[in-house]
């Protein structure tokens, strides 16, 4: 399907203001700073997005997708449950940079920003962080059929482990401003993984 001017615009503006609603949050970011950010007029910006709410939840899918697609990649590539597991762990030691250069995370940002400003781009968030859990959930399962986790491994209790344990240390490595905590959390991890291996 060909792209039209639309779907060119659309795509300049989302690129332009997304890491300001990431950075600034949804009640922080102003049509001032849509405007100033893409040079287009109010009416060019509504023009393709139906309101600010519905800007913000693009926005928020499209910061999402910078972080999220390279991990999803690098765990497609593995077969072994155990080395997408290693690949989670691995995109995370090296995450800090992603997430300073788009002002935050956007599921962290978005959970503590619009919780009660933005119900749906709360919601947004949740089930982005949701998904993200039972993606781990998933891979442990594949583990236990593959036959390199105890039988007995409560694949939901580890993955909320797991997943609560990154979501921590993305927090952390924002407030301290380093990767240190990061790597940290992922070497622990990567030692629990080992301590439920056959």
């Amino acid at each position: 399907m060909k792209e039209t001017k639309a779907d060119r615009t659309k795509a300049f503006i989302l690129e332009k203001v997304s890491p300001i609603f990431n950075a600034q949050g949804y009640a922080g970011t102003s049509l001032s700073d849509v405007l100033n950010a893409t040079g287009l007029t109010k009416g060019s910006v509504y023009g393709n997005f139906e309101n600010k709410e519905d800007l913000a939840q693009k926005a928020f899918n499209y910061n999402l997708m910078q972080v999220l697609k390279p991990l999803q990649d690098a765990i497609a590539k593995e077969k072994s449950a155990i080395k997408k597991l290693k690949a989670i762990t691995e995109y995370y030691r090296n995450y800090y940079v992603k997430m300073d250069e788009l002002g935050g995370c956007p599921i962290l940002n978005v959970v503590n920003d619009a919780k009660h400003v933005n119900d749906p781009l709360y919601k947004d968030a949740v089930e982005a962080s949701k998904i993200l859990m039972s993606n781990i959930h998933e891979i442990i399962e594949l583990g236990i059929k593959q036959k390199k986790f105890k039988k007995k491994t409560n694949s939901k209790e580890l993955a909320i482990l797991i997943y609560s344990m990154i979501q921590g240390a993305v927090f952390v490595a924002y407030i301290e401003h380093n990767d240190r905590p990061l790597i940290y959390v992922a070497d622990q991890i990567d030692t629990i993984i080992k301590s439920y291996r056959k």
